[in-house]
């Protein structure tokens, strides 16, 4: 364990009467994950980008395609009711190239919050897996041989299912942050979809 993870295990000793490990190392962990939620909001936001700016982009080649966006034409179809007044601001100049480095940009924002959210959320399990490590090593050598007697395979055996088990922890944190987000993003997919496709 490492001196923060000490001083935080010192002050849950000092503060409460049934100390816990586990209130320690939340302790220890509770501003990375914190950064590591915010991070995933960012990426979950970044990842609504692209979905909302999708349709505009194919709406442009539509009506590049169409000659829709020819002078005089978009008038022309406008009277008939074949196209929406704010669309003829997609057949402006360069507004194409605008959209498409906005979805540029989204994606590599969602990229680099997701990447930083996995690695925040790791750096805080491996914080615990160590401090949970260094604890049952710490107590099994304390142990004196009468105690060592009663466990069936020695410490060994014991400081390997710790270590399997820790290692678990560490495996599944990558979906943590995802667990909070994933709802949002699915309401958000289907409402965009819903205006969209008008359902």
């Amino acid at each position: 364990m490492c001196s923060s993870d000490l001083d935080k295990w010192s002050k849950e000793q000092a503060q409460a009467k049934k100390p816990k490990l586990r209130k320690a190392m939340w302790r220890t962990v509770l501003s990375i994950v914190y950064v590591a939620i915010f991070l995933q909001g960012m990426a979950t936001m970044f990842k609504l980008i692209p979905v909302m700016l999708l349709y505009p982009i194919l709406r442009i080649l539509e009506l590049k395609g169409d000659g829709a966006c020819e002078p005089g034409a978009f008038a022309a179809r406008l009277a008939a009711g074949g196209v929406a007044a704010w669309e003829e601001t997609l057949c402006e100049e360069g507004v194409g190239i605008i959209l498409g480095c906005g979805l540029a940009l989204a994606l590599l924002g969602d990229a680099l919050c997701n990447n930083h959210c996995q690695l925040c959320l790791l750096k805080a399990s491996l914080k615990v897996r160590g401090a949970m490590i260094g604890a049952v090593y710490s107590k099994t050598l304390k142990l004196s041989s009468i105690g060592m007697s009663q466990i069936p395979n020695g410490s060994g055996m014991l400081n390997q299912i710790v270590a399997n088990d820790t290692e678990q922890i560490l495996n599944s944190t990558p979906v943590i942050a995802n667990v909070f987000f994933a709802p949002v993003l699915i309401a958000a997919g289907l409402t965009l979809l819903a205006r969209l496709v008008g359902a």
